[in-house]
């Protein structure tokens, strides 16, 4: 069985010290900017330099974390401190902004690239095309079981290339309910985005889950407990795993000295065949002891953990107040721009050929194509319009090659004309299909926040990109400027702000199957609270989509890109048409409905 790697998180000089003192191989650390902690205490250049220097005079790597995305006019420092981490002598980079991985590879060739989790890469195929960017490691999401996790360092061994590549997961600590890095709810709720290490918690706080005015459940139910991964190490050890990650940059010597001090009790205890059920029993007795928000074994163990949300009650329920609802046009700039639709989801009973004719693009779910009775509703469209098949913005380990199957099918029987590139192991597709007959967008939730990552996908085959949601007007127009890749702006909608992997109505991350997602009436369901959501769940990979009750409405002055776009959710084909004439007339809407910008400067 190989070494694995256990790696800790440090704050601080002190907490370098706790977890050298119990064993840890390798820190993760962070400047005090372009790091996913921002609220942290985190490292000025001298003392990042003297930390270095004592990690390695006891044998430990120490790894810089610059995981967030990167703004235009910031790229040239966050290289400028890679460069500088290099220097001292750091041993590898831990980035999440596609364009700052293009830059760090080109001029620092020989340092390790390590791919954060804010990525989402939940395949071998998203590894593959990080392979091939450069990267030498890559942190799964931790949506994948252990059997997922050790598949995919199988899969890594047998192609070709790619046999050095190593995969690293986390075993312990704080979890994301929603996806990381795909998560918007902090941006567009409270104007300060977790993909730039400012993350307000959204899931932390108190909501009713309602149907139809009736509270199904009420609590803290999207707050999770700490991962904690003692009953799969073995397996993932016995897997090839090259390195086990604690999650815990926030929190104190005295809590991540413990944790650390016990995983490396417990990875010494099967490397040495001592390992049993009574000192599992004892380490787990150990980590709950200083764990106040509980402990859940989350997506890592396979089997159906019901555990992984911290309370939910149905009782002590109040309404909260809710504003009058205002709503106001406002006459900004006419936008003249070709259009592209985004339908969430097709209802059956509109009729959908009564939509406009100044419509470009249609862009349809992965999921809407496996219902039959919409097949004649996608036929219609596609005779009208230019039809692309919009991915989902993750797809894990063991449905990914039933997904990529199904990708054929569907292009097959509808002749579509392109695709929507939601992840980075959607890139594969470039390759499978070319560029000569299929066009490709890349979608929101690639992140396109600098026009390095802009080239980038351009490089690679990708026609046009989304612009991030999140970037600031400003940013935007420098990005404009600088990249050669025609660009599309999302200026109306119902954003996606959370994908959670966990059913809401049966608290478990694995579809029971009991049907409920796919009768009518729970289109109807919501969270309420401070925060209000509309709420989609798919049985398809046991998902939950948030979707904020306030609909974005894009200032109409501040439409810079090639092509704007529209996201629907719900609305009838008179709505959407509606909506549509107004913003082409130069209308965009205010009011305790609607958000007009989400992120102002670095937030």
């Amino acid at each position: 069985m190989k070494k694995v790697e256990l790696l800790a998180p440090i704050k601080d000089k002190e907490c370098l010290k706790a977890v050298i003192e119990n064993g840890a191989d390798s820190v993760y650390m962070g400047y005090q900017q372009f790091n996913a902690r921002m609220f942290g205490v985190n490292f000025d250049e001298s003392e990042f330099r003297q930390c270095i220097k004592y990690a390695h005079e006891n044998n430990v790597r120490v790894y810089l974390t610059l995981n967030t995305l990167i703004q235009e006019e910031e790229m040239p420092y966050a290289v400028q401190l890679a460069i500088q981490a290099v220097k001292d002598q750091v041993d590898g980079i831990l980035v999440q902004d596609l364009g700052l991985a293009s830059e760090i590879h080109k001029k620092i060739p020989d340092i390790k690239l390590h791919a954060s989790t804010q990525m989402s890469i939940a395949n071998h195929y998203g590894i593959q095309e990080l392979s091939l960017m450069g990267f030498s490691r890559v942190v799964v999401a931790r949506e994948l079981n252990c059997q997922e996790v050790s598949s995919v360092k199988r899969i890594c061994h047998i192609m070709s290339g790619m046999n050095d590549m190593e995969i690293e997961t986390f075993i312990h600590g704080g979890l994301c309910i929603a996806y990381s890095g795909q998560c918007l709810s902090s941006s567009y709720c409270f104007g300060s985005s977790a993909n730039r290490g400012k993350c307000l918690m959204v899931c932390w706080k108190r909501y009713m889950l309602m149907l139809n005015g009736k509270i199904l459940d009420y609590g803290h139910l999207l707050r999770p407990r700490d991962l904690e991964g003692l009953r799969g190490l073995r397996y993932l050890m016995e897997g090839g795993i090259d390195c086990f990650k604690i999650q815990g940059r926030l929190r104190d010597k005295e809590y991540i000295g413990e944790v650390v001090r016990v995983y490396r009790q417990a990875i010494d205890d099967i490397n040495k065949n001592r390992d049993s059920l009574k000192r599992e029993k004892n380490y787990d007795q150990q980590l709950w002891k200083i764990s106040p928000r509980g402990l859940t074994g989350g997506n890592l163990l396979p089997e159906l953990d019901k555990n992984l949300i911290m309370d939910i009650n149905v009782e002590d329920a109040t309404f909260p107040e809710y504003e009058n609802k205002v709503r106001k046009k406002i006459l900004g700039k006419p936008v003249k721009k070709d259009i592209a639709i985004f339908m969430r989801e097709i209802i059956p009973e509109e009729n959908y050929s009564l939509l406009r004719d100044d419509i470009k693009w249609v862009y349809i779910p992965y999921v809407s194509f496996f219902e039959e009775c919409f097949s004649d509703t996608i036929q219609k469209l596609c005779e009208r319009y230019e039809v692309y098949l919009y991915m989902p913005p993750m797809i894990y380990e063991r449905n990914c090659e039933n997904v990529y199957s199904d990708v054929d099918r569907i292009l097959n029987k509808y002749g579509l004309r392109g695709i929507v590139l939601s992840n980075v192991s959607d890139l594969m597709l470039l390759k499978r299909y070319g560029t000569k007959h299929m066009r490709y967008v890349s979608g929101n939730h690639l992140h396109i926040y600098n026009h390095f990552t802009a080239d980038k996908l351009r490089e690679m085959g990708v026609q046009t990109g989304t612009i991030s949601l999140e970037l600031p007007l400003e940013s935007c127009i420098l990005l404009k400027k600088a990249t050669k890749l025609p660009v599309q702006q999302i200026i109306f909608g119902h954003p996606d702000l959370m994908h959670i992997k966990y059913c809401l109505l049966s608290h478990s991350q694995e579809c029971i199957h009991c049907g409920c997602c796919r009768k009518k009436i729970y289109r109807n369901l919501e969270l309420r609270g401070e925060i209000e959501f509309d709420i989609r769940i798919q049985d398809f990979q046991t998902e939950t989509i948030l979707y904020s009750k306030k609909i974005f409405s894009l200032d109409t002055t501040r439409v810079i890109a090639d092509s704007v776009r529209f996201d629907f959710l719900g609305e009838t084909v008179a709505e959407m048409n509606h909506i549509i004439e107004d913003v082409r007339n130069g209308y965009y809407y205010i009011g305790t409905d609607y958000v007009n910008e989400i992120l102002k400067g670095d937030c």
